[in-house]
């Protein structure tokens, strides 16, 4: 049995649950993301992320 990984942009994740949080649909999302074993993210740091 092998282990999951995904590549995500960390600013489109971000951007993917905060417009899923309007929809009533993010249990779903962070459930997907939470079965990930190991998650790769870039763009760490080169945009300012907002408080909202």
């Amino acid at each position: 049995m092998g282990c999951s990984a995904q590549y995500h942009h960390l600013s489109r994740l971000l951007q993917d649950m905060h417009l899923v949080r309007a929809d009533d649909t993010y249990r779903n999302l962070l459930r997907k993301v939470l079965r990930i074993d190991v998650l790769i993210t870039n763009d760490w740091g080169t945009s300012e992320l907002s408080v909202t």
